[in-house]
């Protein structure tokens, strides 16, 4: 896949470097691109590398702003008002631009809110694992 500008260039690279090289090493041809994820990254974006380029840049818009919609529904359902109007004023802020960077800011929202609910409901194994998740992603 080739992919030139963005997060997501990055995280396909690398994952098409693993396991035969570092994905540590430099990535692009001008040295300028260097994966600073965690392996787990690199893992998740594995299967992307087996689609063509606008089907893997899709995809993962599609994943992220499935993502951001599913964040604004558990806290529609919960009736969080303030919440809402926050999740509102920041999403087109970031959301444009973290899908043409090809960012996780839609897997972070969810789990970041999922999180904060979960540990608002008393199950806090939940509320561990999302965080742990987000800990893990994005350390």
């Amino acid at each position: 896949i080739t992919v030139r500008a963005g997060d997501f260039a990055l995280f396909i690279r690398a994952a098409q470097e693993w396991p035969a090289a570092s994905v540590y090493a430099p990535l692009m041809a001008d040295g300028n691109g260097v994966n600073l994820n965690v392996p787990l990254m690199t893992l998740a974006f594995v299967p992307l590398t087996w689609l063509p380029p606008w089907a893997a840049i899709t995809l993962w818009s599609a994943i992220n702003v499935a993502c951001m919609i599913g964040a604004w529904w558990l806290l529609a359902r919960e009736g969080f008002a303030w919440e809402l109007v926050a999740l509102g004023l920041m999403v087109p802020m970031t959301g444009p631009l973290s899908l043409l960077l090809g960012q996780v800011t839609g897997l972070l929202l969810l789990a970041s809110v999922g999180a904060w609910l979960a540990s608002r409901h008393g199950r806090p194994s939940l509320c561990g694992a999302l965080i742990g998740l987000l800990i893990a992603v994005k350390p």
